[in-house]
């Protein structure tokens, strides 16, 4: 084919050439957008056709279980721990002698004070009258308790640590020596030892008391104890022992009962039995300090009960290690008397009493 035949068979087109062939795809194009655009015009948007939705599995549904509510308190399990506790605080108990009287107050205060305390247990020294310590042991014990006379001078002379001390009778000069000593009576109080004798011998109304030339204030605490208990009382000053007996001969007989209150300077054993005879022998009814004296003829003791002294001791003791705590008196009163009869003196006299009784504050 010659370049004349190929140039008629060619388009010009936009200033290019265009195939023949080419032109006609191009108008079949064009043709067949405008026939889908005019149907397009006519019937409105196509429908979108969409798979229909298959029904979900009628599976149950998950049940979980309901939440736990919390507990309005938590409880913290105790805690465990290996430490080991610190020692107990160390208090020194020290006894005169292996006495009944001082054996049972001091088992007393193992049983008051022995979960709180460690309590070193001793007794004098039988050839020193000594306590026999070392620097170490001195120097750990917080207080001290002197059970009797001697135990309270030796702690006194060897210890400066606070000391409680009992079961001492004249413990004037103890107080007096230094202001870490406190003490515990011996006796029971004058009122309660009158209103013993009032419950063993009702029919007692006068009462004769026989006392040193120095001692007018325990006069004075005595009579207030007989008025309290509705008695007269006779108080009788004497010089001496023999004076003392002198002076029992010529009241005997103005008296129902004799009350011997312990007075070392005018009392003496073999004035004591003597005296006690009378008594007996004139029907007067006597009132000792201590249970020995009932065989020498006492128709009644009225002592101090160590269960008593032991709970009077241990509370002083308690005062004096706390440091918040107010200084106790110089000396406690107990709380208690310990009474004992003589039965066959009290079958003489007609008297029906217990044997022993221990009587308090409150009692009758």
């Amino acid at each position: 084919m010659g370049s004349s035949e190929r140039r008629s068979r060619n388009i010009r087109t936009g200033g290019a050439f265009v195939p023949l062939r080419a032109r006609r795809f191009a108008v079949a194009g064009t043709v067949a957008s405008a026939v889908l655009l005019a149907a397009c015009g006519n019937r409105g948007p196509v429908p979108v056709e969409s798979a229909p939705i298959e029904p979900a599995s009628a599976e149950p549904p998950v049940q979980h279980p309901p939440l736990a509510r919390a507990p309005d308190t938590v409880e913290t399990p105790e805690p465990t721990s290996d430490a080991v506790p610190p020692p107990r605080p160390r208090i020194l108990v020290l006894r005169s002698s292996d006495a009944a009287s001082y054996a049972d107050v001091a088992a007393a205060l193992e049983r008051l004070l022995g979960e709180r305390f460690e309590l070193d247990q001793r007794h004098l020294d039988e050839e020193s009258r000594s306590i026999r310590v070392d620097d170490r042991e001195a120097g750990g014990w917080v207080a001290a308790v002197a059970i009797g006379a001697g135990a309270a001078e030796a702690v006194d002379t060897e210890l400066d640590i606070p000391t409680v001390f009992c079961q001492v009778l004249d413990h004037a000069s103890l107080v007096d020596a230094r202001d870490t000593l406190y003490g515990v009576e011996a006796l029971p109080p004058l009122e309660m030892q009158l209103r013993t004798l009032r419950r063993v011998a009702p029919g007692v109304t006068s009462v004769g008391a026989f006392l040193a030339s120095d001692e007018t204030a325990l006069a004075d605490a005595a009579g207030r104890a007989a008025t309290e208990n509705g008695l007269k009382l006779h108080v009788e000053y004497a010089g001496s022992d023999r004076e003392l007996l002198y002076r029992f001969r010529r009241l005997a007989s103005s008296i129902d009962a004799l009350w011997l209150l312990p007075s070392p300077d005018i009392l003496s054993p073999g004035i004591l039995r003597e005296v006690l005879e009378l008594a007996r022998g004139r029907g007067v009814h006597s009132v000792v300090f201590d249970e020995a004296l009932l065989d020498w003829g006492g128709l009644l003791s009225v002592g101090s009960d160590s269960a008593d002294v032991a709970a009077t001791v241990a509370g002083v003791v308690g005062t004096l290690v706390d440091a918040d705590a107010p200084a106790p008196p110089r000396v406690t009163p107990l709380t208690a008397v310990k009474a004992e009869v003589n039965g066959a003196l009290a079958a003489a006299f007609g008297i029906e009493a217990p044997a022993r009784f221990t009587q308090g504050s409150s009692g009758p």
